[in-house]
């Protein structure tokens, strides 16, 4: 990762760790916001990102904020469709990077109440599918406080047949709300993570 993701952000000594902190991102810039789900037949919800470092930055590893460098990531070395932890109300559908632990073995496990509420993204659930998803996401404030009040915790990644897949957001309830037929794509591995926004993955 060190060397691919140079160009992109700044790897500094955080919490006693080597970190990475993206540049060129703007104040209000959050992980899981510059992109879109797709949903895949193997491993559910996947984050397909618009970043140049999402190919790393999204399936390995885990985000944490500091008051210090703001939003930072920390490597790992198992792959996800995305490091998520997720909310719902009858509305909104709402996503959290999952932060960073000191065992990645036990992360999966993480409890969902810990999350931060400023690690959390909110978009109406009738968007869901959006590819301009970032201009649906609830910037305001005073909007966003009480719209994730009224959500309640539906789960986050979990490990099945020791593979980590992310679908605690049912198909169906999607298909409901944004009045459209959830296309289901392929997993593939790659060495050309170009093709699929995704090292390791190529969807189709």
């Amino acid at each position: 990762f060190y060397g691919r993701l140079a160009p992109y952000g700044s790897w500094i000594w955080l919490q006693g760790q080597y970190v990475w902190v993206p540049k060129n991102v703007g104040p209000y810039w959050r992980p899981y916001t510059v992109g879109r789900w797709v949903f895949t037949d193997r491993y559910g919800w996947m984050w397909v990102s618009d970043e140049p470092f999402g190919w790393a930055t999204y399936h390995y590893g885990r985000w944490g904020f500091s008051n210090r460098v703001g939003w930072f990531w920390v490597p790992g070395s198992r792959w996800a469709p995305a490091w998520v932890a997720w909310r719902s109300s009858n509305d909104y559908l709402a996503w959290a990077p999952l932060p960073p632990t000191p065992d990645e073995g036990l992360s999966i496990n993480i409890n969902v109440g810990t999350v931060p509420d400023y690690y959390w993204q909110a978009v109406p659930n009738r968007d869901f599918l959006a590819p301009d998803l970032q201009r649906r996401i609830v910037r305001d404030r005073d909007r966003y406080r009480p719209i994730l009040r009224d959500t309640q915790s539906i789960g986050n990644v979990t490990v099945v047949n020791n593979t980590v897949v992310n679908n605690v957001v049912n198909v169906t309830y999607i298909e409901e709300k944004t009045k459209k037929k959830v296309v289901v794509y392929k997993v593939e591995k790659t060495k050309d993570e170009d093709k699929g926004k995704g090292k390791g993955t190529k969807i189709k």
